[in-house]
C-alpha cells in the first residue's frame, strides 16, 4: 500500500518504507505469474503451487488448500467474498459482477485464470504503472522509495520485489530507489529496529521537506496533478 500510493501519488508522499510487500509486479504474484499462467492452483509442471513455505523451504500449504478455506468462507463457495487475503485482493484489484460483487481472477474450485480479469488487474501492477509513466514519474520519485525482504519469504514475496528492482537496471532516466533481500530470511524481517526505522525517516523527510511558504505551495500544487489522459486511476484528470 505505501508503494502505491507513493508511486500514484509521487509528490503528495515524501517517501515509503515497505517490508516485504504484497507483490508490486504481478509477473510473481507470490508463485503465480497472472500474465502467462493458465492455473493458479496448478504450475506448468504439473504439480500443486506453493503459497507458504517454512524456513527450510518445505511447503505448509498449496494455493489450493489455502483458497479452499476461503471458498468455504466466501459467499456462494467462493473466495472473493470471503473476507480473506486472497478475496481482499480480487475486491481491490478486480472488475465486478452485474451484482456489484468481485469477480475473481481464477475460478474458485479449478484455479483456470481468467485471463480477462488478469488483464483488468494491470490497472494495478505497480511495475506496468511506473513503465507507462517513466519520464514523467521518475523524476519525482527519485529517492524515495526503500523496500526490503527475504530471500526466503513464508509467501515468495521475494519474487514480485525481485521482478519489481530489476525492471530498471538499465531504464534511462535512472530510478533512485533503495531495494534489499536479506539471504535466508523470512516473512517479517526488518533491516533495523524500529525506532531506528523512525528516525531514518524523519531524518529523511526533513532533508527534503519545504522550506519557505512558497516551496509548499508548489510542492501542493505538484501533488495535484495527475499522471495524464492514460492513466486509469487519475480518471484523465490534469
Amino acid at each position: 500500500v505505501s508503494m502505491a500510493l507513493q508511486i500514484f501519488y509521487p509528490d503528495y508522499f515524501g517517501g515509503c518504507w515497505a517490508g516485504f510487500p504484497d507483490s508490486p509486479d504481478f509477473r510473481a504474484f507470490q508463485l503465480v505469474n497472472l500474465y502467462q499462467d493458465t492455473n493458479a492452483y496448478v504450475n506448468a509442471a504439473g504439480f500443486e503451487r506453493p503459497s507458504n513455505r517454512f524456513a527450510n523451504g518445505d511447503v505448509r500449504y498449496s494455493m489450493r488448500h489455502e483458497l479452499q478455506l476461503e471458498n468455504a468462507l466466501g459467499a456462494g463457495n467462493c473466495y472473493g467474498m470471503s473476507g480473506q487475503q486472497w478475496g481482499a485482493w480480487a475486491a481491490v484489484y478486480g472488475p465486478r459482477a452485474a451484482d456489484g460483487t468481485p469477480v475473481p481472477p481464477w475460478d474458485p474450485r479449478s484455479g483456470s485464470i481468467n485471463p480477462q480479469v488478469a488483464m483488468a488487474w494491470r490497472d494495478y501492477d505497480l511495475c506496468q504503472l511506473l513503465d507507462q509513466h517513466w519520464t514523467n514519474l521518475v523524476p519525482r520519485l527519485q529517492g524515495k522509495i526503500h523496500a526490503w525482504v527475504g530471500t526466503s519469504d513464508d509467501y515468495f514475496l521475494d519474487g514480485g520485489l525481485r521482478f519489481f528492482a530489476k525492471s530498471w537496471a538499465d531504464r534511462k532516466p535512472t530510478l533512485e530507489a533503495s531495494f534489499r533481500f536479506e539471504p535466508g530470511a523470512g516473512h517479517g524481517w526488518e533491516p533495523q529496529p524500529w525506532l531506528e526505522q523512525l528516525q531514518e525517516m524523519q531524518r529523511f523527510i526533513e532533508q527534503r521537506a519545504p522550506r519557505t511558504a512558497e516551496e509548499a505551495r508548489a510542492a501542493l500544487l505538484r501533488a495535484k496533478i495527475g499522471h495524464g489522459p492514460a492513466c486509469p486511476h487519475c480518471r484523465g484528470s490534469q
